[in-house]
């Protein structure tokens, strides 16, 4: 289907007048700025055309205040040019736009973990003030009656004007009818026509934001990950290949600067995509087991969409402070979460006790998951992957507003029951759960037949327990104290792993600069067999407990489980 095109509802702004003030100017402006850019703004913008005559008569007033300040103080008059209007002053330059309100294209794709934040963004850069322009990819369909776009009718009254087109037609940019195209910033949030609205955003000369991805970095040691974390090359990743592109000289010299931002797991009001939370919601209502990845204590970020909006709107008057060197930014909730805490959470949304929660708990090997069917298939990665938005914070001054993800999930669980997908959820999938964990994927995997093989599976796992743990009883009570080895559980042992994973990470920072840089790597070493012992303890647990939980599934009274896998009692940090 062809654009279409949704004009807002006329809305009364006020005008803005510019301050006189004792410094050069109140902020940087264009200084060749061509007439018609302004003209243009008029005619495109509803809001522009209300504004501007409000606009005119406030900038007659300052001439007016500037005219009599010189009178009696006798000071020099200087003539300054800004968008085709010259105002005479003082020494206290004043300047006012014939348009007065900056303007903003949000170009936005269809759906998928990004779909609903053009929707925030725009009412994120209304609520700055600023004119926004919409296109939002419909790929040639009609949308309309999806999240978000059901609730577009928000950003129509909020002044908002939106186009729908096929952002993957040839030109699909250059073909709606209506855009300005000419804007102070321009957010690019798809990656259908990236280059088309880079080069869009260039021959205007636009502040350019592009929403990349955090799914580019490569997991190392340090978590939560900075924006300098290795990542994929742009022969592996669309959105490093972009970053890249903007970045060379086809682009970079015409913008007035750009900003990259990283997303990760996004939820949040009016998604399209629900997979990431459904997952856990689709076992905890049917008391169907959990598969987590072992050990269940990998950290990530999960995001609501309004605040990766308010990042992204956080640029606007900030556009000096983003270095050209440095244009990324990681884009994610300030709060990291353990895959065991997002269950947790979600199981109280649910309003099921924390008990409840941990019994259907279980633990698989991520190696057992290389070759799972991809239907259901566990929504996070089976690494550590939360990312730091430190950075956001200091140079732009942002802060997150919806970082209490309980208050997520419940908002979140809401929503699941109004859709009634408690009862029914045709998209729910437990074929990735049978293969993990092998089970027949209902809430009682009892009746599955006994067999001789589950027995002995149990038999070797509790004897690999005993050899990892006598192979680990030094460095556990070197880390643990002299009672280490009395009540062993999981959570002991993940905080053993833990301090001796931060000595692994802190040598190895020391062998950087070290004098004898071959003995500090022999200390490296020494630390990280200590932390594969440690692990294979771990491993070993595990292995009990998914031997004992077949066991169980088979027919066979399982034995409760032993200390050492017993879940902790409370969060911890690190579980």
């Amino acid at each position: 289907m062809g654009s279409m095109v949704v004009r807002p509802t006329p809305v009364a702004s006020k005008a803005a007048v510019a301050k006189a003030t004792d410094t050069a100017a109140l902020h940087a402006v264009p200084q060749q700025q061509p007439q018609q850019h302004a003209q243009r703004k008029l005619e495109a913008f509803p809001v522009l055309k209300q504004a501007s005559g409000a606009l005119m008569f406030g900038g007659v007033l300052v001439m007016i205040a500037a005219f009599f300040r010189n009178k009696f103080t006798k000071q020099p008059f200087k003539f300054v040019e800004f968008e085709g209007t010259t105002v005479q002053a003082g020494n206290n330059l004043a300047m006012f736009s014939t348009t007065g309100v900056k303007t903003a294209l949000v170009v936005t794709n269809k759906g998928g973990g990004h779909g609903e934040i053009g929707f925030h963004l725009a009412l994120a850069l209304r609520a700055k003030g600023l004119a926004v322009q919409l296109v939002n990819d419909n790929g040639g369909k009609d949308v309309t009656s999806k999240l978000p776009f059901s609730e577009y009718a928000q950003l129509t009254a909020a002044g908002v004007e939106v186009f729908f087109t096929d952002l993957s037609q040839p030109r699909a940019i250059d073909s709606v009818s209506g855009l300005t195209r000419q804007y102070d910033h321009v957010f690019d949030n798809e990656n259908v026509c990236q280059g088309a609205v880079a080069e869009l955003a260039a021959s205007c000369g636009a502040f350019y934001t592009y929403v990349s991805s955090g799914g580019m970095y490569l997991p190392g040691e340090m978590f939560p990950m900075p924006e300098y974390n290795p990542t994929k090359g742009a022969d592996k990743n669309k959105q490093k290949a972009h970053e890249e592109f903007v970045m060379s000289n086809a682009i970079r010299p015409r913008l007035s600067g750009c900003a990259f931002f990283r997303p990760q797991y996004i939820v949040g009001p009016y998604t399209n995509k629900r997979d990431y939370l459904d997952w856990f919601f689709d076992r905890l209502t049917r008391d169907i087991p959990l598969p987590l990845p072992a050990p269940g204590t990998q950290t990530t970020t999960v995001t609501d969409a309004r605040d990766v909006a308010s990042m992204l709107a956080s640029v606007v008057g900030k556009e000096r402070m983003i270095a050209d060197r440095n244009p990324v930014f990681n884009c994610a909730s300030d709060q990291s979460l353990s895959l065991t805490d997002i269950v947790m959470i979600c199981g109280e949304a649910c309003g099921k006790t924390p008990e409840e929660c941990r019994k259907l708990i279980k633990l698989y090997d991520p190696a057992a998951a290389k070759d799972a069917p991809s239907g259901g298939k566990f929504p996070f990665r089976a690494t550590n992957f939360d990312v730091g938005v430190e950075k956001a914070k200091a140079v732009l001054g942002w802060e997150a507003q919806y970082n209490d993800f309980k208050y997520v999930a419940s908002g979140y669980f809401r929503g699941y029951q109004a859709l009634g997908l408690d009862k029914e959820n045709p998209k729910m999938d437990t074929s990735f759960d049978k293969h993990v964990l092998g089970f027949n994927g209902t809430a009682s995997p009892g009746s599955s037949t006994k067999t001789a093989n589950s027995q002995e599976a149990l038999q070797a796992a509790n004897e690999a327990l005993e050899t990892a743990l006598g192979k680990a009883e030094v460095i556990l009570t070197w880390v643990l104290g002299p009672d280490a080895m009395k009540d062993l559980d999981r959570e002991k042992a993940q905080e053993a792993l833990k301090i001796i994973d931060d000595l692994v990470y802190s040598r190895k920072r020391a062998a950087t600069v070290a004098a004898d840089p071959v003995q500090a790597q022999a200390l490296v070493e020494k630390a990280e067999k200590k932390s594969q012992l440690v692990k294979d303890v771990l491993f070993a647990m595990l292995m009990k407990h998914n031997a004992e939980f077949a066991v169980g599934g088979s027919g066979v009274p399982a034995k409760q489980p032993s200390a050492a896998l017993a879940a902790p009692a409370t969060f911890s940090p690190f579980f």
